[in-house]
């Protein structure tokens, strides 16, 4: 069964927050979003090839796209 495309962008939505407030860990993303890692990293892998996350430093940061996203 297919998870519902609006759910699917609500954890993004979430994830994407997360990230603009400075949370990059994978494992505490996931813990927030109440996921596993594993569709924790399919949901980072899905926002990358959006151009609205890229690898920064120190993890994940948000994009200028992924901040108009996020609203």
């Amino acid at each position: 069964m297919k998870t519902p495309i609006l759910y699917q962008w609500t954890i993004k939505k979430l994830i994407l927050e997360q990230i603009k407030n400075g949370i990059s860990s994978v494992t505490q993303i996931a813990a927030t979003a109440g996921i596993s890692k594993g569709m924790t990293y399919n949901h980072l892998r899905e926002l990358k090839a959006m151009g609205y996350i890229a690898d920064g430093e120190n993890g994940y940061i948000i994009t200028d796209a992924g901040r108009i996203a996020s609203i």
